[in-house]
């Protein structure tokens, strides 16, 4: 059997906390940790983090990856834009499990997609009350200082003047 046979049939497996296995060929492109993961020839990486974030994690890189693959005759604008279309059609459908997508894109170290979502993350914080914020992360107010928590909000707002 030649190497070249053999290199084809290495695959690196990721490994959900809930258990389930899913083939990481598809995150190689935007995600170096997988393409280091295939170069020092890791059968398998744990991650944290549940099986459907992590298959909406491979849906954005197979996404990007259809779009990038393209002649190289067609035109860099045109393929910015079909970018851009399929960032805002992909934050559209999973804009609810944006903390979650921001963990995978971290522990994967998809670049592109921790961007993306971050941005969103700030967007939606800063234009919420320091209540609400508290109730989306669980956080119960009489445990903490509420006034040094108005003042992180601001900060985040701040920040959020930097996408803009």
């Amino acid at each position: 059997m030649s190497d070249t046979k053999k290199e084809e049939e290495f695959k690196v497996t990721l490994v959900c906390s809930d258990g389930v296995s899913i083939d990481a060929k598809s995150f190689a492109k935007e995600s170096p940790t997988v393409r280091d993961a295939y170069e020092y020839h890791f059968k398998k990486l744990e991650l944290e983090g549940q099986s459907d974030i992590i298959y909406k994690a491979r849906e954005y890189c197979e996404g990007r990856a259809k779009i990038r693959n393209v002649p190289a005759s067609s035109d860099d604008t045109m393929v910015l834009q079909k970018l851009d279309a399929f960032n805002s059609e992909f934050l559209k459908r999973n804009k609810t499990d944006a903390i979650h997508l921001i963990i995978a894109a971290c522990y994967l170290d998809i670049q592109s997609l921790m961007e993306l979502l971050m941005e969103e993350v700030v967007d939606m914080l800063t234009k919420m009350t320091a209540d609400e914020i508290y109730g989306i992360f669980h956080v119960n107010l009489r445990k903490y200082n509420y006034y040094k928590f108005e003042a992180m909000v601001y900060c985040l707002y701040d920040i959020g003047k930097v996408f803009d």
